[in-house]
């Protein structure tokens, strides 16, 4: 869910098409070893297409922790989940549009108390997710037409893996705010974790800024009229991690340039009408070194 489209239609007009649209310095892959408990983590390689994801790795496949590798182009995102019992992938495509992109809060409102997100990443993506049990899985992209035709496949009894070795924690909590690492080193691997106590999606996006920017000059910014060019705090680079549901979350691998950035998550709330959360806060400055 976390894509270009999902970002621009949750903040509107409120300058989102600079940060989406000005050059910037993507992250790059930083694949890990494969990590070994009882046995070796599967590697699940995700490939993004015009009309949809093609999944190689699935077969046999069991709950718990999987490697991802995200290729294709572009900067589109693929989202992996499961939906709760009776909540049909029809309603779930109809719901995707009212509420990303029409804001309809009852629509954003059914995705998050219904849908399982485990998250995903962009092209050129690595990192792991985690299965957290067994049964039928999708994984889609969701661009300008709306969303993909989805990848589905059924994943059986758990086995256990080791968690890999991260360089820092990214975890979003209740307000909504950001807790976690104030630093981090620039190349590594961070865990990213929904730690909300409430049925609420989030993702993270990490944006490289000037140094000495402050939360509140990010702020004004997203609060203001719309704007041709990128902010003045703005700074090539950049990386994102898709949607997570509540207690869920994923490890990612990154390699980004030193310096500030600013973490946001722009999911929006419907007991807000839909308004971003990161205009109800959840902006946090951390540095990479």
């Amino acid at each position: 869910m976390r894509i270009k489209m999902l970002v621009h239609a949750a903040v509107a007009v409120l300058c989102t098409t600079a940060l989406v649209a000005a050059p910037s310095v993507t992250a790059t892959a930083n694949p890990r070893p494969v990590q070994h408990s009882r046995a070796a983590v599967p590697t699940i390689t995700a490939h993004i297409t015009r009309t949809g994801v093609r999944l190689t790795g699935v077969d046999g496949l069991h709950a718990g922790r999987a490697e991802l590798v995200v290729t294709g182009k572009g900067d589109t995102t693929v989202s992996f989940g499961t939906l709760r019992r009776g909540y049909s992938w029809t309603s779930f495509s109809h719901d995707l549009v009212a509420g990303f992109v029409k804001n309809k809060a009852t629509a954003i409102k059914r995705i998050y108390a219904k849908t399982d997100a485990i998250g995903g990443l962009a092209p050129g993506g690595t990192g792991t997710i985690v299965f957290p049990h067994p049964g039928k899985y999708f994984a889609f992209t969701f661009g300008e037409k709306g969303p993909s035709k989805p990848a589905e496949f059924v994943v059986g009894a758990r086995r256990r893996s080791r968690a890999p070795h991260v360089d820092g924690r990214i975890v979003a909590a209740d307000g909504p705010g950001w807790r976690g690492s104030s630093t981090m080193p620039a190349k590594g691997t961070f865990l990213f974790k929904n730690a909300a106590t409430t049925k609420v999606l989030h993702f993270v996006e990490l944006q490289r800024v000037k140094e000495g920017t402050t939360v509140q000059e990010v702020l004004a910014t997203f609060q203001g009229p719309e704007t041709q060019g990128p902010p003045p705090w703005f700074m090539p680079g950049s990386m994102q991690a898709d949607v997570i549901s509540q207690r869920r979350s994923m490890t990612v691998d990154y390699d980004l340039p030193p310096g500030q950035y600013v973490v946001l998550c722009f999911m929006p709330d419907p007991k807000m009408g839909g308004m971003p959360h990161a205009l109800m806060g959840m902006i946090e400055m951390i540095h990479l070194t």
